[in-house]
């Protein structure tokens, strides 16, 4: 409750003299000019003979220039309008204005007597603060994350298999070499920490491809079969013509599907994005006039699928090697 009030005190203040302000011209003397068309012309050829005709005072006013009061005098005069042909005479009309003094305000003090004995009035404030909060109980759920709890989290061991598999030499063919895929991948028992807080379970396995085109594919199987009489040596799948086109295709089956899927051909600078052709199928290609000079060498592309879970973005890679060999026989099939 707020009883503050105003009420009558019977102060006794004896007559006094109160010293007071008030705003108060101050004009500074000031000389600057400034001149304006005023957009009027004249054919005066037959009254003004002078180049410069002589100013004719029109008095003294006071004017606004720039947020600022002026007092100034103004002068009239004409001038040969240049751009108007010499026998037509044209004069422009202008207005001078030569400010002599600048309008300032100042504060000036004066003293004002006020009488004495009066009554007034007082305010008294009587609020104050009551407390009249109270306690509730209310119910609600709060997600607690353990999984930096040791006490909550803990630790199992499970077997995680390691890829060592590579490409090794294996012998060669009237100077090609052939490559044979060697799999030495094993199970590995390795400690994983389990976060107790939530599980996702999704199949995020994703697999690349490098392919032949359906033409180049073709050449490879004539030239093993003119070589050895076997489709698939001297030149595996694997092995490509040098100023072959890469066909790259990515399935990626599963729970759910990458938000993209992008491929760098490593230590070359190109790379591509794959677009989605089929419910977990990526494809595209990486092709380039300069693959023809390309030597024997290895080619390693980087598969990259990105996923976003809940606003959980993360990225998957995997990594495709082949082989180029050199050969002209790219001379006579270079359409493909």
């Amino acid at each position: 409750m707020d009883t503050s009030h105003w009420e009558d005190q019977k102060v006794w203040v004896a007559g006094h003299y109160e010293t007071r302000y008030k705003e108060v011209e101050d004009w500074q003397p000031c000389n600057f000019e400034y001149s304006e068309n005023t957009g009027l012309m004249s054919n005066k050829w037959a009254d003004l003979q002078e180049v410069n005709p002589k100013e004719e005072y029109l008095g003294s006013f006071i004017r606004v220039y720039n947020n600022k009061t002026y007092k100034c005098k103004i002068y009239s005069y004409y001038i040969l309008n240049n751009e108007a042909p010499a026998w037509e005479g044209v004069w422009d009309h202008y207005l001078k204005y030569k400010f002599y003094e600048v309008l300032n305000w100042k504060k000036e003090a004066y003293s004002e007597w006020v009488e004495g004995g009066h009554w007034k009035r007082e305010w008294f404030d009587t609020s104050h603060l009551v407390k009249s909060g109270y306690w509730q109980n209310y119910n609600y759920k709060v997600w607690v994350d353990t999984s930096y709890l040791k006490s909550e989290g803990h630790w199992e061991t499970k077997k995680e298999w390691v890829d060592t598999s590579r490409m090794v030499e294996s012998g060669y063919w009237e100077d090609y070499t052939k490559r044979t895929w060697v799999d030495t991948s094993h199970w590995e028992t390795r400690d994983i920490w389990v976060d107790t807080s939530h599980w996702v379970e999704a199949d995020l396995d994703q697999q690349g491809k490098v392919m032949h085109t359906d033409k180049w594919n073709e050449n490879r199987i004539k030239y093993n079969i003119s070589k050895t009489g076997d489709p698939d040596n001297p030149r595996g799948y694997e092995i490509f013509f040098n100023g072959e086109k890469f066909v790259l295709e990515c399935d990626a089956p599963g729970d759910f599907q990458p938000e993209s899927v992008h491929v760098e051909f490593l230590g070359t600078g190109f790379e591509t994005d794959l677009t989605k052709t089929e419910e977990s199928k990526w494809e595209g290609y990486i092709w380039d006039e300069s693959f023809i000079y390309f030597h024997d060498r290895d080619c390693v592309f980087r598969f990259t699928a990105s996923y976003d879970y809940n606003g959980d973005k993360f990225e998957i890679e995997d990594e495709v090697a082949v082989y180029i060999v050199r050969d002209y026989y790219w001379q006579l099939h270079r359409l493909f």
